[in-house]
């Protein structure tokens, strides 16, 4: 586990997190990111490298394929 920081507070003293409620913060954030990224195809030449909706999907598949949630992951990939 590990302190889970959410906020810009410099709150050092923050204890451990458990491993679940880690996971759970990095599936909320990156179905949240799949919502507000755009697709690559939008990207100008300039922007490329930025983080993409193909990106966020393909690392939240991964995680789901991680914790056996393989009928989430199909949905995703």
């Amino acid at each position: 586990g590990v302190p889970l920081i959410t906020t810009t507070d410099p709150d050092f003293s923050k204890v451990r997190a458990t491993k679940d409620e880690v996971w759970s913060l990095i599936e909320l954030d990156l179905t949240s990111a799949i919502q507000l990224l755009p697709l690559r195809s939008t990207y100008q030449a300039a922007q490329a490298g930025r983080a993409t909706r193909g990106a966020a999907q393909a690392l939240l598949g991964k995680t789901f394929l991680y914790h056996h949630k393989y009928s989430q992951a199909i949905e995703l990939f």
